[in-house]
């Protein structure tokens, strides 16, 4: 049983589009190779079996050219060069090339609490929140329980500095929710 203390209804997340324009949708898996070869980094042998499969960071680009961002990598995946690298492409892919324009992310899914799944992202946004307008995180995990020794404390206390304005959402079996003109259902959570 995961503990919702949120009040707020699905009707009070959804996201409108702030613009006019309408651009294609496209949705990428931002690749977080944690070697050069794709293999754990201590194996190194091409043929092992022991491949280094964690950290999911996939984007959407939506039809506002906002972006839906789902989960977030590794925090191991996520080194200075990994991050600039990653603002360049995000720059690319909304074409928002001013870096006085800042870029908006409609919602920031976090799928569950392991680290391989939002560090990566949390420390993205920490060296880089001054390019982004992040509108909504939507969760399924128990954010609220009050256990100060968990990462995802941290980065939810890192999002409230940086973006005081965020909402919050825990999204129900059942629900749909609207983000940029696309619906999400929610098929179990």
């Amino acid at each position: 049983i995961i503990v919702d203390a949120n009040h707020d209804t699905v009707e009070g997340f959804q996201y409108t589009p702030q613009t006019g324009t309408t651009v294609e949708p496209i949705m990428v898996m931002w690749g977080l190779s944690m070697s050069p070869n794709g293999y754990h980094l201590e194996t190194g042998t091409s043929f092992s079996t022991d491949r280094e499969n964690n950290g999911a960071l996939i984007i959407i680009r939506m039809p506002d050219n906002s972006l839906f961002i789902n989960d977030g990598g590794h925090l191991a995946q996520m080194g200075d060069k990994d991050c600039d690298a990653l603002l360049a492409y995000l720059r690319e892919l909304t074409g928002t090339t001013s870096t006085n324009t800042k870029m908006v992310i409609n919602c920031w899914f976090l799928s569950h609490a392991h680290d391989d799944h939002f560090m990566g992202f949390s420390r993205f946004m920490n060296k880089n929140h001054e390019h982004f307008d992040l509108k909504n995180i939507a969760y399924n995990i128990d954010i609220e329980r009050d256990d100060p020794t968990r990462d995802i404390h941290d980065t939810t206390r890192m999002i409230a500095q940086h973006f005081p304005n965020v909402r919050y959402y825990k999204p129900h079996t059942g629900e749909t929710l609207r983000i940029a003109g696309i619906d999400i259902d929610v098929m179990y959570t």
